[in-house]
This record gives structure tokens, C-alpha cells and sequence, in this order.
């Protein structure tokens, strides 16, 4: 008895323990959400720089052909143009760090859902053992206590004849 016990103690220590493996898997997944989507709100505010420049940049050109002042405004509009450039850039390389960040965690989302569900399977089978060896140490233990009653009138009866024994 003392065996199964130790089995059911050892099983409810794995289970624990994969239970907080799967816990601190959450929290990375968590984790890299928050920074997935500190990334996204990055990649809007380089878009809109992106967007604010290019408007800028049309308004300049605008401007010069205007003035016909073209040294000034050309350097300018080189400059823009330059910036934009680098901007777009800085958005082609978050969106791909985005991309490659959502396929990671969809990964490690799947994987979590499968361990997940193995470990659920482990809890449920551990259930159902703890229940057969709750029922079995049940039966011996009623068992135990017939043979003991059955020991403890037979030690009775003994002791009864041995007393009639006795006085003849």
C-alpha cells in the first residue's frame, strides 16, 4: 500500500512539476507577445513617420518649383528623401522581426496547447489510479477488519471454553 502511495506522491510531483514547466512557458509566450505588440506600435509610428515625410517632402517639391529656387530645396529634398529611405527600411526590417516573432509564438502556442493537453491526460489517468488504489486500500481495509473480528470472537470463544474448562 505504502508502494502505490509513493507512486501516487511521485506521479503528483510530475504533474506538478510539468505544471509549472507549462506555467513559465506561458509567461515567455506572454512576454513575447507584449514585445510583438511594443514592436507593431513601433512599426505604426515608423509608418506614419514614413507617410509624414513623404507629404513633407511633396509639399517641398511644391514649393521649389514655385520658387525657382532649385539649390535649397533640392538639398532639402535629398535630405527627405534620404530619410525616407532609411524609415522605410527600419519598417521592412520590424515588419519582418513582426512576422518572424507571430510564427515563433504561434509555435510555441501549439506546442504549449499539446503539452498542455498530454499533461491533462496524465492528471485524468493519475485520477482514475488514485481512485482504484483508494478503492483497494478500501477493501483490504475492511477486509483487515473481519479478520479481526472474526480473530477476536474465535480469542472469545477460546477464552470462554478455557474458563468452563476450568471449573469442571
Amino acid at each position: 500500500m505504502s508502494i502505490n502511495q509513493s507512486t501516487v506522491t511521485d506521479s503528483n510531483r510530475t504533474v506538478d512539476e510539468n505544471k509549472r514547466s507549462l506555467e513559465e512557458r506561458l509567461m515567455h509566450l506572454e512576454e513575447a507577445h507584449k514585445i510583438t505588440r511594443s514592436q507593431i506600435s513601433r512599426l505604426s509610428q515608423a509608418k506614419s513617420e514614413v507617410l509624414r515625410l513623404k507629404i513633407q517632402v511633396e509639399k517641398s517639391a511644391a514649393s521649389s518649383a514655385k520658387r525657382h529656387d532649385i539649390d535649397e530645396p533640392q538639398l532639402e529634398i535629398t535630405k527627405l528623401s534620404k530619410l525616407i529611405k532609411k524609415k522605410d527600411e527600419e519598417y521592412q526590417t520590424l515588419h519582418k522581426k513582426i512576422i518572424n516573432i507571430t510564427k515563433q509564438a504561434q509555435k510555441d502556442s501549439d506546442l504549449f496547447r499539446k503539452q498542455l493537453e498530454e499533461v491533462q491526460d496524465k492528471v485524468k489517468l493519475l485520477e482514475k489510479e488514485k481512485v482504484r488504489l483508494l478503492r483497494g486500500s478500501r477493501d483490504n481495509f475492511l477486509k483487515g477488519i473481519l479478520v479481526g473480528l472474526v480473530f477476536s470472537i474465535f480469542i472469545a470463544a477460546l477464552a470462554m471454553g478455557a474458563k468452563y474448562v476450568l471449573y469442571f
